[in-house]
């Protein structure tokens, strides 16, 4: 059989991946991500001041800028040159980010708890986060007017007593294939230390953490949608397909239907829909008559 719609890749993503952590002073925010990605296997932490900062990012498969300034601007314009992807912790009103322009109304900070995005699709969240989230208690953000760019996928909104606002907490973005994050907010120490207090662990601040960093730093060239079948099939051999389908944080998913059509020697199609099973799609052929197919496989993600 061949594909006469694309070719599928098999491909195994390093997650031995360098995360660079840059920041004005020592901060409670900052030690508070350090120990959640220091906890985690797949990730190498590497710690800097922006005063000392004196590196190349190239090497760092995400760079980290804790309460970004304008002083800031050269390591994000080196992020940006090299196409590394970056989270914003904190950033300062007009600060010259592109993803989101921050601009004060007066001298005043908000209490603002964070509130789920359920159209939120960059990747997935346990029942474990979403329980905790409710319970996160407020960061401090700017009474301010924010413009978040276009395309801006938020996960977070700002709460302000029982009113959702259109605001954002927490939000990604992607321009050009460059993928971006920021967290709005000063006071991400105290969702950890509550998640403690509620949990006895740290599990849920961590997934948070952990599944914004692999959103970053995964590549964006590998196949989201996957076929697999026997590379040399028998006469006597039953036909099998198995197919995967990943969201953009390289998550299986399996919400979109996945349908194959068929076309023999004749010119006759045969159009057939996967059956789901765990984390991926299943489709039982069984025999066909001796000859030559081509396949076309789609999902509607």
């Amino acid at each position: 059989m061949a594909n006469n719609s694309q070719s599928f890749i098999v491909d195994v993503i390093d997650n031995r991946d360098k995360i660079l952590l840059v920041s004005n002073a020592p901060h409670p925010d900052v030690s508070a991500i350090s120990e959640s990605i220091e906890s985690m296997k797949n990730y190498e932490l590497i710690k800097d001041f922006t005063d000392k900062f004196d590196r190349v990012v190239k090497p760092f498969s995400l760079v980290i800028l804790h309460n970004y300034n304008s002083s800031n601007r050269n390591i994000l314009d080196e992020c940006v040159t090299n196409r590394i992807p970056y989270l914003i912790i904190n950033p300062a009103p007009n600060s010259g980010l592109n993803e989101v322009k921050i601009t004060s109304m007066i001298d005043k900070l908000n209490d603002s708890e964070p509130a789920i995005n359920n159209g939120f699709g960059l990747f997935t969240i346990s029942e474990e986060l979403r329980n905790a989230i409710t319970n996160f208690p407020a960061v401090k953000t700017y009474f301010a007017k924010y413009n978040v760019s276009n395309g801006a996928q938020v996960l977070l909104n700002q709460k302000i007593g029982s009113v959702t606002m259109s605001e954002p907490v927490l939000f990604f973005n992607e321009l050009n294939g460059l993928k971006s994050g920021v967290f709005i907010g000063d006071g991400l120490w105290r969702w950890k230390l509550r998640n403690y207090q509620e949990s006895n662990n740290f599990n849920a601040f961590n997934e948070l953490i952990s599944k914004s960093i692999q959103y970053l730093s995964v590549k964006s060239d590998k196949s989201f949608f996957r076929i697999y079948t026997q590379k040399i099939i028998s006469e006597n051999e039953p036909i099998e397909f198995t197919a995967e389908v990943y969201n953009k944080s390289y998550e299986l998913i399996t919400q979109p239907d996945v349908t194959m059509v068929i076309k023999n020697e004749k010119g006759n199609t045969f159009n057939y829909t996967f059956s789901k099973q765990g984390n991926s799609y299943k489709l039982a052929l069984g025999l066909l008559a001796p000859g030559e197919y081509t396949y076309e496989a789609k999902n509607k993600n």
